[in-house]
C-alpha cells in the first residue's frame, strides 16, 4: 500500500482506516480520489459513480462504513486528529499540517452538515433522497421514445426489458439468508420494504410495491411534487431499476448496484437508438 505523502492522501488514509477499508486506498489514489471534501459534498449520483470507479458499488456494507466515516469527518474532524495505528508517513510535517487544517476548519466543515443537499451520499441508504434532479445527461437527447404525458413508450419499455433480461444472467442472485441479513442490518428498510419479500409473486400489488421502492429518480423528492417532470434518461433508469427488482427482489436492498445496472441499461438503450438513427 502506498504511503501518504500529501495532506489529502493522509486525510483519505485516516478516513479509510477508521472505516476499516484501507484495501481501497490505492484504488482511490489511482482514480484521483484524494479529495475528502469532494466526497463529503458530492451529490448522490456523483457519489455512486465514485463508488463504482473504486470497485465498492457492489459492496453496500463497505459503502455504509465509508459513509459513516465521512459523516464523522464532516461533523467532527478533530476525531481524526489523533494518530491512528499503523499510519506511516515519510514526514511528520504532513501529519502536523493535517491536524492543523482539521482544527482550523472545524466550523467550516460543521457548516456542511447544515446543507442537506451536500449530504446526499450519507443519506443514500435511508431511502429519503433521490439523485440530483438537476443533473443532465446528453443521452437524454438520443431517443424520441418519450410520451408527452411523461411516460416511456411501449417499444422503449420492451427494449429496456430485453436488455435487463440479458444482463440478469450476469448478476449474482442473493440467497434468502443474505436478504434476511440485509434487512436485519437496516431496520428502516425492513419496516418499509420487508413486506415485499413475503408477498406472493403472482400478486399484482407486489409489482406496484416494487416499482414504488425501486425508484432511483423522483423518490420522495419534493421538487418533483412541485410538478417538474422526469427526463427521458431518468424515466429509463427508473424503468430499468424496476425491471431488475421484479426479477430479483434483493436488488431493492442493493441500491448502489441497482443504480449502476440501471444506468448501464439506459446507456445501451440510447446507444442502440443512435445506431438505428444513423442507418
Amino acid at each position: 500500500m502506498s504511503i501518504p505523502r500529501t495532506l489529502g492522501e493522509l486525510q483519505l488514509h485516516r478516513i479509510l482506516q477508521r472505516a476499516n477499508l484501507l484495501s481501497y486506498y490505492d484504488t482511490f489514489l489511482q482514480q484521483g480520489g484524494d479529495d475528502v471534501q469532494q466526497l463529503c459534498e458530492a451529490g448522490e449520483e456523483e457519489f455512486l459513480e465514485i463508488m463504482a470507479l473504486v470497485g465498492m458499488a457492489t459492496r453496500p456494507l463497505h459503502v455504509r462504513r465509508l459513509q459513516r466515516a465521512l459523516r464523522e469527518w464532516a461533523t467532527n474532524p478533530t476525531l481524526f486528529s489523533q494518530p491512528l495505528p499503523n499510519v506511516s508517513v515519510n514526514s511528520t510535517s504532513v501529519v502536523k499540517s493535517c491536524d492543523a487544517v482539521m482544527g482550523r476548519n472545524q466550523e467550516r466543515l460543521n457548516s456542511i452538515t447544515k446543507s442537506p443537499e451536500k449530504l446526499l451520499p450519507f443519506q443514500h441508504w435511508s431511502g429519503r433522497l433521490s439523485p440530483d434532479p438537476d443533473s443532465n445527461n446528453e443521452e437524454e437527447q438520443l431517443s424520441p421514445h418519450f410520451s408527452p404525458d411523461g411516460s416511456l413508450e411501449l417499444d422503449t419499455i420492451q427494449a429496456v426489458a430485453d436488455i435487463v433480461e440479458r444482463l440478469m444472467k450476469t448478476v449474482p442472485h442473493a440467497d434468502p439468508g443474505e436478504i434476511e441479513s440485509l434487512l436485519k442490518l437496516n431496520k428502516k428498510l425492513a419496516r418499509s420494504m420487508g413486506h415485499i419479500f413475503i408477498m406472493n409473486s403472482q400478486d399484482p400489488a407486489k409489482e406496484e410495491e416494487i416499482r414504488k421502492y425501486s425508484l432511483i429518480y423522483g423518490r420522495f423528492d419534493p421538487k418533483r411534487r412541485e410538478g417538474r417532470q422526469l427526463s427521458l434518461q431518468e424515466l429509463t433508469v427508473n424503468e430499468a431499476a424496476a425491471q431488475f427488482c421484479i426479477r430479483d427482489n434483493a436488488l431493492l436492498l442493493r441500491r448502489v448496484e441497482l443504480f449502476s445496472l440501471a444506468r448501464q441499461v439506459a446507456r445501451e438503450c440510447a446507444y442502440n437508438f443512435m445506431l438505428k438513427r444513423a442507418r
